[in-house]
C-alpha cells in the first residue's frame, strides 16, 4: 500500500465522535479501503509496552523451554506455536514465524469451555499471566466497541446487527518473525481469510 493511499484513510477518534458518527465513518472506511484506523481507544500504553516486553522475553527463551507450552494439545488456540509450524489454508509453505495465543478466561463449568480451552502460562515469567490477561481484556473491550460500531453501521444500511462477542473464540496473538540467515524465497507469513 502506498503512502498516498494511507494518507487518504481517516484516523478516527473513539472518544471525540458520537457513537453514530463514529459508526458511520468506521463503516465507510471499511467499505472504501477494506480497513480502518482508530485512535483514542483507551488502551493503557503501559500495559501494551509491558506486553511487548514480556513477549520479547518469552520468545528469547530456549526452544526446549518454549516447547513446554506447545499449543498442539488445544488446537493451537492457547499457548505457544513453534517457528515454521503454522501453514495457511491452501498454502504450500509453512509460515516463518512463532507465536503465543491468549484468550478469554471462562469460569469453571462454563459450557463455552468445550470450545475455548483454558489459557496456558509460562512458569518462567510469572508476570506474563497478569499482564497478558489485562491486555487481552482491553483488546476484548475495544474489539467489542468496534464490532458494535460495525453492527450499527450495518443495521442502518441493512436492518441487521451482530450477536454478542462473548461466545466467540477470540484471542490475542503475540507474533515474532525471527531473523533468518538468508532472505526467504517467498512470504514469511501467508494471507489469512479470518482473524479473531
Amino acid at each position: 500500500m502506498t503512502q498516498s493511499v494511507l494518507d487518504q484513510i481517516p484516523l478516527l477518534s473513539m472518544t471525540t465522535m458520537s457513537e453514530a458518527d463514529f459508526a458511520a465513518a468506521f463503516g465507510a472506511s471499511f467499505q472504501r479501503f477494506g480497513f480502518a484506523m482508530v485512535r483514542d481507544h483507551d488502551m493503557d500504553p503501559a500495559v501494551i509496552d509491558k506486553g511487548w516486553s514480556l513477549a520479547r522475553r518469552f520468545f528469547a527463551l530456549p526452544d526446549a523451554v518454549k516447547s513446554r507450552y506447545d499449543a498442539l494439545s488445544n488446537g493451537g488456540q492457547r499457548g505457544y506455536t513453534a517457528f515454521g509450524r503454522e501453514i495457511a489454508k491452501g498454502a504450500m509453505e509453512n509460515d516463518l514465524k512463532e507465536f503465543w495465543h491468549v484468550g478469554r478466561d471462562l469460569p469453571a463449568g462454563d459450557p463455552l469451555g468445550n470450545t475455548m480451552p483454558p489459557n496456558v502460562w509460562p512458569e518462567e515469567l510469572p508476570e506474563f499471566q497478569p499482564v497478558l490477561t489485562r491486555l487481552f481484556a482491553q483488546f476484548d473491550h475495544v474489539g467489542a466497541r468496534l464490532l458494535s460500531a460495525i453492527a450499527i453501521w450495518g443495521w442502518t444500511r441493512t436492518g441487521s446487527t451482530t450477536p454478542s462477542t462473548r461466545a466467540t473464540p477470540s484471542f490475542a496473538c503475540s507474533i515474532i518473525l525471527p531473523s533468518l540467515p538468508r532472505p526467504p524465497a517467498s512470504a514469511r507469513a501467508r494471507m489469512r481469510t479470518s482473524i479473531s
